[in-house]
C-alpha cells in the first residue's frame, strides 16, 4: 500500500511538472515512485554516445529510457534478495567494459567519468546493475538449467525432420565497439553496394572484419534477427546488431527455403569444370549422351575434361546450389549457372555437376553432441532469463511519459 501511496504521490509531482513550463527537466518514468527524468536520459545518452562512439548506441531515447527503467526495477529486486555490490566488483566490471570497449584504458570508474565530461552515477549505476543482473541469474536460472539426452534427441529429430529451414547467403561485417565511429560510414558503403574486399581494406587498421557467409540457417540467429532476416529482402542490410564486442552488419544476398533433412545430409557428386564460353555446348552434349553418375566420368574425359568426385555436406553449399540440389532428380546433369554460381568464378569457370547419391546423417558424433547440447542450453538461458526478466518488471509499478 505504501509503495502505490509513494507513486502516486510521483504521478502528482509528474502532473506538476507537466505544467511548469519554465522547467526544462521533465519526469518521464515513474518505477515504484523513483522518479527517472529527462536530464537522467540526456546523461546516459552523452555516456553511451562516448562508450560505444557511435549514434546508434543512443539515438533511440525509447531503449535508453527503457534500460533505465530497467536498471531502477534491479535496483529494487537486489535490495528485496539481499543482494549486495562491493567496489571492487564495480571497478571489475568496469575493467572489463572499458576493454571490450576499448575506452578508458587503465583507468579508474572516477578517473574515466572525470577525463570524459559523464555522470558518475549515471555510470556506476549501469555498471552495478549489470553486476546485479549476472548475480540474479547466477542464483535464480543457471543452477537450474540442464541438457538431458531426450533434448539433445528432439534437436536432431527436428533437425532431420521435412519441416523448412530459411537458409541465407550473405555479406558480413563486424565493427569493434572501439571503432564504432566509423559503423555509418561502412553502413551506407553496404547500402551503395561498395565490395566487401574495398570495406575491409578501407577499415582494416580500425580492425573492421568483413566476408562472405553462404549455407546459413536463420534460426542460428537470436529470435529477432532471425524475424528480420526472414523477413528481410535480398539486397537489404540488416543492423547494426549489437552482439558481445561490437557491432554486426549484415547484407542479404539470397534467400532460400530447404528441408530440415535435406539440409543436414551428405551428398555424392560428380563435377567439371568449364569455361563459361564452352558450358552450353558442354551441357548439350552431355544431355545428348545421356550422361549419368555411371557415365559422366568416360562422357567428360572423351570431351578432355577431368571429372572429379565428391562428397559434400548440404549445408555447406551456397544457398541457391541447395535449392537446386534439393529439387534435382538423382543421375541428373546440372549447370551451376542455374544456382546463381560461376558468373563470377575466376577465369570465367562454370561447374557442370551430376547428383550420385544423398545420404541422411547417421548418429551425432561425440563433438556434435556437445555443440547441440551447447545451443540447446544458449537457447534455453536466453529464454529463461527473457522469462525472469519480464516477471521481474511485472512485479514493480511503472508508468512511462
Amino acid at each position: 500500500m505504501l509503495r502505490y501511496l509513494a507513486c502516486c504521490c510521483a504521478l502528482c509531482v509528474v502532473l506538476a511538472s507537466h505544467c511548469c513550463s519554465a522547467s526544462s527537466v521533465r519526469i518521464k518514468a515513474v518505477v515504484d515512485g523513483k522518479a527517472i527524468t529527462s536530464l537522467d536520459v540526456s546523461r546516459r545518452t552523452k555516456a553511451n554516445a562516448f562508450f560505444y562512439r557511435t549514434a546508434h548506441a543512443g539515438s533511440d531515447q525509447a531503449e535508453v529510457l527503457q534500460s533505465l527503467v530497467d536498471e531502477s526495477v534491479l535496483e529494487l529486486e537486489a535490495k528485496e534478495l539481499g543482494i549486495s555490490v562491493g567496489k571492487h566488483e564495480l571497478e571489475a566490471e568496469a575493467s572489463k567494459m572499458f576493454s571490450v570497449l576499448g575506452v578508458c584504458d587503465g583507468l579508474s570508474i572516477g578517473e574515466c567519468v572525470v577525463q570524459n565530461g559523464l555522470d558518475h552515477k549515471s555510470v556506476e549505476d549501469h555498471l552495478r546493475s549489470r553486476v546485479v543482473w549476472s548475480k540474479i541469474l547466477a542464483t535464480r536460472v543457471a543452477p537450474f538449467l540442464a541438457v538431458s539426452d531426450s533434448d539433445v534427441e528432439n534437436y536432431v529429430d527436428e533437425a532431420r525432420s521435412t519441416g523448412l529451414e530459411t537458409v541465407l547467403d550473405m555479406e558480413q561485417v563486424f565493427v569493434p565497439f572501439k571503432a564504432g565511429s566509423v559503423l555509418d560510414s561502412v553502413l551506407s558503403e553496404l547500402n551503395k553496394g561498395v565490395a566487401l574486399d574495398k570495406i575491409a581494406a578501407r577499415y582494416r587498421e580500425h580492425a573492421v572484419y568483413a566476408d562472405h557467409a553462404v549455407g546459413v540457417t536463420a534460426s542460428a540467429f537470436l529470435p529477432d534477427v532471425k524475424v528480420s532476416l526472414v523477413r528481410a529482402n535480398v539486397g537489404q542490410v540488416i543492423g547494426p546488431i549489437r552482439i558481445d564486442r561490437g557491432y554486426l552488419v549484415l547484407k542479404l544476398l539470397n534467400k532460400v527455403k530447404v528441408s530440415k533433412g535435406f539440409l543436414n545430409s551428405s551428398a555424392s557428386i560428380k563435377r567439371v569444370s568449364v569455361a563459361s564460353s564452352d558450358h552450353e555446348n558442354v551441357l548439350r552434349v552431355m544431355k545428348g549422351r545421356g550422361a549419368n553418375c555411371e557415365s559422366f566420368d568416360g562422357i567428360a574425359k572423351n570431351m578432355g575434361l577431368d571429372a572429379t568426385s565428391l562428397d559434400v555436406r548440404i549445408g555447406d553449399l551456397a544457398s541457391k546450389l541447395q535449392f537446386m540440389l534439393s529439387n534435382a532428380e538423382l543421375g541428373e546433369v546440372l549447370s551451376t549457372t542455374a544456382a546463381g554460381e560461376g558468373s563470377g568464378a575466376e577465369g570465367g569457370k562454370i561447374d557442370l555437376i551430376v547428383l550420385c547419391s544423398i545420404s541422411r546423417g547417421g548418429d551425432p558424433t561425440a563433438e556434435e553432441v556437445y555443440k547441440i547440447k551447447q545451443a540447446v542450453y544458449t537457447e534455453k538461458l536466453v529464454s529463461a532469463s527473457g522469462r525472469l526478466m519480464d516477471s521481474i518488471r511485472s512485479r514493480h509499478f511503472t508508468r512511462k511519459f
